[in-house]
Formats: structure tokens, C-alpha cells, sequence
């Protein structure tokens, strides 16, 4: 890996993003994982099975959009001047 900065940072946000879906899949597979247990010790039925694995997801789901709401407080303070967003106007281009 080079020593760029920016390529630094790219290496970092993949390494993030990775271990996120890395740990959102474990989350999944220890829930199904459960289950059969589940199945036995409640005595729950495949319907009651299926309503587990939906509240669960749905509950993760919920929590994720909530946290994925961290810019309601405003942008985060930052040295670095803000990129201009939307797509490029092509006039000032040419």
C-alpha cells in the first residue's frame, strides 16, 4: 500500500465498511443459528419461527436507521472545507 494519504483513507474506510458487514452477518447467522433451540425449548412453531427472524430483522433494521441519523445535529467539525454536493454544472466546466 502506498503512503498517499488519500489512499490511506480509502484503505480505511474499506476496512470499515468490511467489518460492519462482517459483523452484520455473524449477527444474522448467530439468530439463525438459535432458532432450532429456539423451536425446542419454547416449542415455538415454523410460524412462530419466521416471526423471530422477521422481528429481528426488523428490530436491526429500525436500530440502523436510527444511528444512520447522526447528521441530524448538523454537519461534523471538520478542518476541511466542505465539497460542493450534486452533480457538476457543465458550464463552469468548459
Amino acid at each position: 500500500m502506498s503512503s498517499n494519504p488519500s489512499s490511506l483513507r480509502r484503505g480505511m474506510a474499506l476496512t470499515t465498511i468490511m467489518s460492519a458487514q462482517l459483523m452484520l452477518t455473524m449477527d444474522f447467522l448467530i439468530v439463525l443459528r438459535a432458532l432450532p433451540k429456539i423451536r425446542t425449548e419454547l416449542k415455538f412453531t415454523p410460524a412462530g419461527l419466521s416471526r423471530v427472524r422477521n422481528a429481528f430483522a426488523l428490530a436491526f433494521g429500525g436500530l440502523l436507521l436510527l444511528a444512520g441519523r447522526g447528521d441530524i445535529f448538523g454537519p461534523p467539525l471538520t478542518s476541511e472545507p466542505a465539497e460542493p454536493s450534486g452533480p457538476p454544472n457543465l458550464k463552469e466546466l468548459s
